[in-house]
């Protein structure tokens, strides 16, 4: 509940009593005005005609005395009386001025407090929403968060007491990254929208092809359809323009984060179709329509309304074991909204929804060969700066299976001393984790970049972050570093990235 808060100042009981004193001052004072004026009047009449009957008594240059008679004393007295009743007269206007403009202000000051308070109590109101929300949204988190963790813990502690039997590790393992990558998705999700109301999201313009993005969420949703009796069909047209320009990471969220709201509430028996066409093209630009129907649960009219905002949640669900955060669907919306386009939604209770996505892309003229498309980072070695020793392992793994040559360093004075100390060209790139003790990784990048030496200069410098804001992003940047990777590292842009770099250095 909200308290409502009073505040000193309401004039409103006055104003009757400001009215009627406003209009016995103005009254008094037109007739003592009036009245004055009118024995003013009178007065220069009199003293005119006893002017006039005194010069006529007057001959030639005779001087003579004129007595001061009691009918000149009591003219005189009432000259006085006009003066003195003239002023005051005038004070009293200036001072019903003041005293109506006083009220005025009183009456303003009143009004300012009555708005004050009104929005202090809006303020209120909204402020225990906003916590409540919040309050609301971290139980879910705790609960959504401990889920996964809880199941990471067992399923590892069964995984270790079945060590012999490989099928049974196996699907433990499988069951681990599946609860890994949820739980990934959800600290993404608070992530998102932390970025996204900061302003800190950028839309990126990059290369890629639409039919290898379908094809991969639809493979990511196909591994969550396991051991399910749902239905996933795929109706996708013959695109005239797959190559395009835009921001595949953020649509492949988007289109994962709707397809897998179809997975969750959709029961057993039911289906799930996917859909892509084109609503228009050119040489220049294509309009995309996407849908995502499902037969599941279906949404209430009066949640519709509010399923963009964040932490919304349809109340009236009865879905045992799920219970999100709310975040999904505002921030597929924001991410849309980015890139221009829409998004809608149809949906009946207990017949299932339709959700409904346009976006326009730019066609890619400078489509990659093949060739120029494979991964090729056999024989590169690389100098690996990571100081947590989990990291330092797993990358060091991944990137040897691929063919790398890697070289450990625990901190960012080992770098700088490792490849101070190592020939000219000896290292292709350098992984640099950017929080470390000892010396951290923009320090090491700007003392790299500052030797005296050709490959100084040159040799891409990639950030191994985990903190994905962008005041951290620039600040990569700023000291030297070539790119930056979220951790989890994504191993695949890695090698993306050293093989490109490598074919534009064989080419020079």
């Amino acid at each position: 509940m909200s308290k409502k808060i009073m505040l000193p100042g309401n004039v409103k009981k006055s104003t009757i009593t400001t009215y009627l004193l406003a209009i016995f001052l103005g009254i008094l004072v037109v007739f003592i005005v009036v009245w004055t004026y009118w024995l003013y009047y009178a007065l220069n009449q009199r003293i005119d005609k006893e002017k006039q009957a005194y010069f006529s008594e007057v001959t030639g240059k005779i001087e003579e005395s004129i007595d001061i008679t009691e009918e000149d004393k009591f003219l005189d007295l009432l000259l006085i009386y006009f003066k003195i009743v003239s002023f005051v007269v005038i004070v009293m206007f200036f001072i019903a001025i003041f005293y109506v403009s006083k009220i005025n202000v009183e009456r303003k000051i009143g009004r300012k407090k009555d708005e004050l308070n009104v929005r202090l109590v809006k303020k209120a109101e909204s402020s225990n929403q906003t916590s409540q929300a919040k309050s609301e949204f971290l139980s879910n988190m705790s609960h959504d968060i401990r889920t996964p963790i809880n199941g990471i813990m067992g399923t590892t502690l069964i995984a270790k007491r079945n060590i012999e039997d490989r099928e049974k590790v196996c699907e433990c393992l499988d069951k681990i990254d599946i609860s890994s990558q949820y739980l990934l998705a959800l600290v993404n999700d608070v992530l998102d929208m932390s970025l996204i109301e900061s302003g800190e999201v950028k839309v990126s313009c990059e290369p890629f092809n639409i039919n290898q993005l379908l094809h991969t969420c639809t493979s990511i949703i196909i591994g969550q359809l396991q051991n399910k009796g749902i239905r996933f069909d795929q109706e996708f047209d013959c695109f005239s323009q797959p190559n395009l320009m835009g921001d595949e990471p953020h649509l492949r969220q988007i289109f994962i984060k709707i397809l897998g709201n179809a997975v969750k509430f959709t029961p057993d028996g039911g289906s799930i179709v996917f859909r892509a066409w084109e609503e228009g093209a050119t040489t220049e630009k294509v309009n995309f329509v996407f849908e995502v129907e499902d037969t599941g649960m279906g949404m209430n009219p009066e949640f519709l309304g509010h399923i963009w905002e964040p932490f919304a949640k349809d109340k009236n669900k009865a879905w045992p074991g799920y219970r999100g955060t709310g975040l999904g669907m505002a921030v597929t919306k924001q991410f849309i909204d980015l890139m221009g386009g829409t998004i809608s939604v149809d949906s009946e209770l207990g017949k299932g929804s339709c959700f409904t996505v346009r976006l326009a892309f730019r066609v890619n003229k400078n489509v990659l060969s093949k060739k120029e498309q494979e991964i090729n980072v056999i024989g590169m070695r690389i100098l690996l700066v990571e100081d947590n020793e989990l990291n330092m392992e797993i990358a060091t793994e991944l990137l040897k299976d691929e063919g790398i040559e890697v070289v450990q360093a625990e901190n960012g004075e080992v770098a700088v001393h490792l490849f101070e100390n190592a020939a000219p060209g000896y290292y292709d790139a350098i992984l640099m984790d950017v929080m470390m003790p000892v010396m951290d990784g923009l320090t090491a990048t700007k003392t790299i970049r500052s030797m005296a030496r050709q490959d100084a200069r040159i040799i891409p410098i990639l950030a191994m972050t985990a903190n994905a804001f962008e005041d951290d992003i620039k600040a990569t940047k700023d000291a030297g570093m070539d790119n930056y990777f979220s951790k989890p590292i994504d191993i695949k842009l890695i090698l993306k990235f050293l093989s490109q770099y490598r074919k534009k250095s064989e080419n020079k």
